[in-house]
């Protein structure tokens, strides 16, 4: 490897042999004589790179050349660069004995690149010049397609097929192809010198017009044009066929052939020229000038006033012609399917089960035998008769007594004969407690008779065995 910078001024190497050479200067350039690297080239400066007059650059690998301040001017027809070349500099300028692919490439100034073979560049780079481009191909096609590319200044490209991409506007410069030229641009295509091809051209701009109209341009063949106003000069003859969403205008300096969809369609030819019209449709207005005799060959639909001037006449329907009106657009009737309604699921019935009858409950009601009361024999009544003295006896107060217990206790009453006798013993035992008390006693007692008279069956005292003490017996005599 061999690795040489420079601290101060240019860096001159008469000779320089090696598997990867860096060259490098802080403050200046660097000027190569022969320079051999059988693996790859990096040349870092501040100033120019150049190379005498006599010398070569030959790279096996991929060559970087960088110049912050100057210009890169490797223009030695004896280079040969067999990789890829990445440059960047102010005017760049690159030859190459062989073919030569190009890299990463900004100029900010112009680029010239010419090689023997063919001229194209890596997949995934750009060419970006702030000036104009100069590409040439002795033998070989020039395809830089890459669709970042952008070529501010007039594009100049001579080469056998020629293919150009940019990202944005393309203006042609002086472009020669002896095979085909494409041209694809995302706005306006335009040029600034005379465009020559000797085979078929393709010109597509995905959003601008087309426009080459210098009239030096020859077209040898087919033009296929693809824009929005599409406006195309030729020399000699031409045959076009258009693809325009706008209006197409048509200059040959021979015989015109035209075919394919535009909007307005103005044509005229030169020099004797005649005009055929092949598949057209013209969505606007139809002005055919033709210096010689108009040719169909194809169904020309108009959708608006025709107009055809042959040889400086204007001709109301030349005979050769057939015009037929763009029938209108006729909209298919809508077919809105049947909308089927899927079937219904039977829902099955519910099957209710019979309601089990429970049988009633039988109450078997048990028979209870009545109540057999015996009867109790009637006891006669014991009628016992007291004659009640002034004064009661002891006997008559037991008696009187043991009557108001025994009823007391069977919840009766005692006869009020009886209850009157008590009452009387008490009042003669309670005698001194005065007269008033006595006679207030006996009221009393006159009442309560009455109400037991009232609500009190007669005495009946039954046989319950009641034994009455001798002496009461006898006293009650």
């Amino acid at each position: 490897n061999v690795d040489v910078t420079q601290a101060s001024g240019n860096l001159a190497l008469a000779s320089v042999s090696g598997k990867n050479v860096t060259l490098g200067a802080n403050s200046g350039g660097v000027v190569l004589g022969t320079l051999q690297a059988s693996g790859a080239l990096r040349v870092m400066v501040s100033g120019d790179v150049s190379q005498t007059p006599t010398g070569s650059v030959t790279v096996a690998g991929a060559a970087t050349l960088v110049s912050t301040n100057g210009d890169i001017t490797l223009a030695n027809a004896t280079n040969d660069f067999q990789g890829v070349v990445n440059a960047t500099g102010r005017n760049i300028a690159l030859n190459d004995a062989n073919t030569l692919t190009l890299g990463a490439i900004m100029a900010t100034g112009t680029l010239g690149v010419t090689s023997a073979g063919s001229l194209t560049q890596a997949g995934g780079t750009a060419v970006l010049v702030m000036g104009d481009t100069t590409l040439a191909s002795t033998t070989g096609d020039i395809t830089l397609t890459n669709p970042n590319n952008n070529f501010i200044g007039a594009v100049n490209a001579s080469g056998r097929n020629v293919a150009l991409t940019d990202v944005n506007a393309i203006t042609l410069g002086t472009v020669n192809a002896t095979g085909t030229l494409d041209v694809l641009a995302k706005n306006d295509i335009t040029q600034t010198g005379p465009v020559k091809v000797a085979g078929v051209t393709t010109l597509t701009s995905t959003l601008g017009d087309i426009v080459l109209t210098n009239t030096a341009n020859d077209f040898t063949g087919i033009v296929n044009a693809n824009g929005k106003n599409i406006s195309l000069t030729d020399v000699n003859a031409m045959t076009v066929v258009l693809n325009a969403t706008g209006n197409s205008n048509l200059h040959a300096g021979g015989n015109l052939i035209v075919s394919g969809n535009t909007q307005d369609l103005n044509t005229k030819t030169t020099n004797g020229g005649t005009t055929s019209v092949g598949p057209t449709i013209v969505r606007g207005n139809l002005l055919l000038d033709t210096d010689g005799p108009l040719v169909q060959t194809g169904t020309l639909a108009v959708a608006g006033t025709p107009v055809v001037i042959i040889a400086g006449v204007t001709v109301a329907a030349a005979p050769p012609l057939v015009v037929i009106g763009i029938p209108p657009v006729v909209i298919p009737p809508v077919v809105i399917p049947p909308v089927v309604i899927p079937p219904v699921v039977v829902i099955p019935p519910v099957v209710i089960p019979p309601v089990v009858v429970i049988p009633p409950v039988v109450q078997i009601s048990q028979v209870v035998p009545p109540v057999v009361v015996p009867v109790v024999a009637a006891v006669s009544p014991i009628q016992a008769t007291f004659n009640t003295p002034a004064s009661p006896g002891p006997a008559q107060l037991v008696v009187a007594q043991l009557q108001s217990a025994l009823f007391s206790n069977r919840g009766l009453s005692a006869d009020p004969k009886f209850a009157q006798a008590a009452d009387a013993a008490a009042f003669n035992a309670n005698s001194d407690a005065g007269t008033n008390a006595a006679t207030a006693t006996s009221s009393s007692r006159t009442d309560e008779e009455r109400r037991r008279r009232q609500l009190s069956p007669p005495l009946q005292v039954i046989n319950q065995g009641l034994r009455l003490p001798a002496d009461a017996v006898k006293t009650s005599n």
